[in-house]
């Protein structure tokens, strides 16, 4: 030992090995590489630098050559495909929007099902409903069947609220002595040769109004009724949404209801009052069904395609998040 002081010890061999290694790998990742690369350069430098030592121990090789061994090989991996990096960084935005509850909440209705092979295949179809699809994975299938059934007993409960009315206006005819649809006729206006007209309509939209509102409360209740008896796991509840949708089964009914009633107090104000309420009251009833519809539309759209964007970046893992799922029961069941 030429030098004054003590000999080295291995620790500090070690120490100067790992130095040296290190700065050797900055020297051979320092022409800025680009894509994939550059995100695992970092991780190739301590790579390098902790797996030199134990390839020097364990092979007797020297610091350069386990260096530029690790460094090759991590270059040939981050160039394999440049389609594999950027679903690897599409998987990585979306895990960090979904987050670990999706993955929670996908074991667990693997878990619960006792058909797991149906489960995946609904779970892969069901990518068709983003709405539905983001409601299982972030609240899971048992709250989300909650949220339906508290769904289906809102409605149940303001269509029999409009049913009670609507049954009370049905069956109470407008009185012509009032409303001068006699032969006499009591207003002398631009209304008059078609109030007759708008008092019949009136009474057809009430019956109308009346009607569907009972069906919806019959069919919220079978609604609810239904999903309390078909539902027992997470791929019932998927056939159960697909085969019962709430479009069809809940809102319909309720929309068509209000509607007809809207329309029958519209045509009401024609058949009871004089020329300048009656003008007010009917367009005005009529501008405010046209606004609301128009703010319905133009205010869902907006939510509705900023929710198909994120599912749209989602959906390259969402079908590798269920089959990982799916792998992870299977292997905890054996």
């Amino acid at each position: 030992w030429p030098r004054s002081g003590p000999p080295p010890t291995p620790r500090s061999q070690s120490w100067a090995h790992t130095h040296r290694a290190r700065a050797r790998a900055r020297r051979l990742l320092r022409p800025r590489p680009s894509g994939v690369l550059a995100m695992v350069a970092p991780i190739a430098i301590s790579a390098i630098a902790g797996a030199e030592t134990v390839a020097m121990a364990m092979t007797g090789s020297s610091p350069k050559a386990a260096a530029e061994e690790i460094f090759r090989e991590v270059s040939r991996v981050s160039h394999t495909s440049s389609y594999s990096g950027k679903i690897t960084a599409l998987h990585s935005a979306a895990l960090r929007r979904v987050g670990h509850s999706a993955k929670q909440n996908l074991r667990e209705m693997f878990e619960s099902s006792d058909q797991p092979d149906e489960l995946t295949k609904s779970l892969k179809a069901l990518a068709e409903d983003p709405k539905l699809t983001f409601a299982m994975l972030r609240f899971g299938w048992e709250k989300t069947l909650t949220i339906r059934r508290e769904r289906a007993v809102s409605v149940g409960l303001v269509g029999a609220l409009i049913f009670s009315v609507a049954l009370q206006m049905a069956v109470t005819p407008l009185d012509e002595r009032v409303i001068g649809l006699s032969s006499e006729g009591k207003y002398a206006d631009w209304w008059t040769p078609v109030r007759p007209l708008f008092a019949d309509i009136y009474h057809i939209l009430v019956t109308l109004a009346a009607t569907f509102s009972a069906i919806s409360v019959v069919t919220s209740c079978l609604y609810m009724l239904w999903i309390q008896i078909y539902v027992s796991d997470a791929d019932d509840f998927i056939w159960f949404c697909r085969k019962y949708p709430l479009a069809l089964w809940l809102d319909a009914p309720m929309v068509l209801a209000l509607l007809c009633s809207l329309l029958g107090i519209a045509t009401a104000t024609v058949a009871i009052y004089e020329e300048a309420v009656a003008s007010t009251c009917f367009f005005s009833v009529m501008a405010l069904m046209i606004i609301t519809g128009a703010m319905f539309v133009f205010g869902a759209r907006p939510g509705e395609q900023r929710m198909s964007a994120n599912f749209e970046s989602f959906r390259p893992v969402y079908a590798d998040l269920v089959e990982e799922a799916a792998q992870a029961s299977a292997e905890a069941s054996l």
